[in-house]
């Protein structure tokens, strides 16, 4: 029986009267209407033994689709874990979350994680008002994956802040508190604009 690879997922099993012909993979392709996927790769055709027969079977494998990846991994980043836990319960299903409380562990979990998206605060300390290491994390996020999207978050209403944070490339900016229900749409419409 092939080895399969996690990246393979079975497309179609077939039973062939010629499969013990020296030619029974270019006749599997062909009775399929499969020969363009093969041409290009797409497709892998091997034989399956099944267990207790002695015929041998044609089976086809096709490569996973990037989109069919089952869950997609975000990038929670705020200094106040309450905030945290808030922001993953209102995660939209088929989601899952990696939660970061400082810029150092959040580019750290950034480069081991490879999240789909970043949601991140403004201010990653709240006792110091001048800080604003959740700007230059996405900064930093966009210089080295400008296709990984971004949604920044604050509790502050500065108008400067928001122009800054989408002129840096961020999807969309929210101010706390934000609706359950905006918020999950707004991370659903966001996730479609992100890699492949």
């Amino acid at each position: 029986m092939p080895e399969l690879k996690s990246n393979w997922w079975i497309l179609l099993f077939a039973d062939l009267e010629q499969s013990a012909k020296q030619n029974w993979r270019e006749d599997f392709i062909t009775m399929t209407g499969l020969s363009s996927l093969a041409a290009s790769g797409e497709i892998s055709v091997s034989f399956l033994n099944w267990p207790g027969n002695s015929r041998n079977y044609p089976i086809c494998f096709r490569k996973e689709d990037g989109n069919m990846k089952k869950n997609k991994r975000i990038l929670l980043v705020d200094d106040i874990p309450e905030y945290l836990d808030d922001f993953e319960m209102l995660l939209p299903e088929s989601t899952e979350a990696v939660k970061a409380l400082t810029i150092k562990e959040a580019m750290t979990l950034f480069e081991q994680s490879s999240p789909d998206l970043c949601i991140i605060d403004v201010r990653l300390d709240e006792e110091n008002p001048e800080n604003r290491e959740g700007m230059d994390l996405l900064r930093w996020i966009k210089k080295l994956h400008p296709d990984i999207p971004v949604i920044m978050v604050s509790a502050y209403h500065e108008f400067e802040f928001e122009a800054e944070a989408l002129g840096l490339g961020a999807a969309f900016f929210l101010r706390k508190p934000i609706s359950p229900d905006e918020f999950e749409k707004i991370v659903l419409d966001t996730l479609k604009l992100g890699k492949s």
